[in-house]
């Protein structure tokens, strides 16, 4: 009840993009700790070991989530710039990092709970949540990330010239081969996937899970290669 309120604040004022002021961390400090007080009084009343569950206990399950996720957002902002200063002392891309070291341990959670359900007995569920993932992070995070800058930027310019209408520009991005790469090599999967699985009976047997773990073998290397020597990035919008 205390302590999560303050992790929250602290959580935006790391990650805010503009520096705050150091009153700004000091007021709202003040502000959870009086909340937590008036909250503390009807939780120690309406909450016993020897009654039914509070009518609130769903907001304190939405309270734990919003926790979780200031502690992931926190997390994954220091290991973004853990990575960016490996990435200048090895004098590598960005995006070979993203996807040899971040990609491992940004999926390594996911790969115990898919095999844990897996072996449950929900095969179903862990191969859904496999596609899902995936689907989750380039649609919604690339969408909710791109309309950000792009609504960003539009401000900006509106604010430079107020007189004239807000436009929306497209934004100008490099893409590395090693994207290149590893685009070509999901959507070969995906598509390998959808004649390989009738053709087996739709069945996912062994065969099918070692010929994808090569896949990703052979499509990370063929990155690793494609920074070593140094091919080409393309301009897109």
């Amino acid at each position: 009840l205390f302590l999560a309120p303050l992790l929250v604040a602290f959580a935006i004022y790391c990650q805010s993009p503009s520096d705050p002021p150091r009153t700004w961390i000091l007021k709202t400090t003040l502000i959870c700790l009086l909340t937590s007080l008036l909250l503390l009084a009807p939780l120690l009343l309406l909450s016993t070991p020897t009654h039914q569950p509070p009518a609130f206990r769903t907001l304190l399950s939405l309270a734990g989530f919003l926790v979780s996720i200031a502690w992931i957002s926190t997390i994954a902002s220091q290991v973004v710039g853990a990575l960016k200063a490996l990435a200048v002392i090895l004098n590598m891309s960005h995006a070979i990092m993203g996807l040899t070291i971040f990609a491992v341990g940004n999926s390594l959670g996911d790969l115990v709970a898919d095999v844990t359900v897996a072996r449950l007995g929900y095969p179903v569920m862990a191969l859904s949540a496999c596609f899902g993932g995936p689907m989750l992070n380039i649609l919604l995070g690339i969408g909710l990330s791109g309309s950000w800058i792009l609504i960003r930027g539009a401000d900006k310019r509106h604010a430079r010239h107020p007189d004239q209408p807000v436009k929306y520009k497209s934004y100008q991005i490099e893409v590395s081969t090693t994207l290149v790469v590893s685009g070509a090599t999901l959507l070969v999967t995906l598509l390998g996937l959808l004649v390989a699985v009738p053709w087996n009976r739709w069945v996912l047997d062994r065969r099918i899970g070692w010929v994808l773990i090569g896949v990703w073998c052979v499509s990370t290397v063929g990155n690793v290669v494609v920074e070593w020597t140094g091919w080409g990035i393309w301009g897109s919008e």
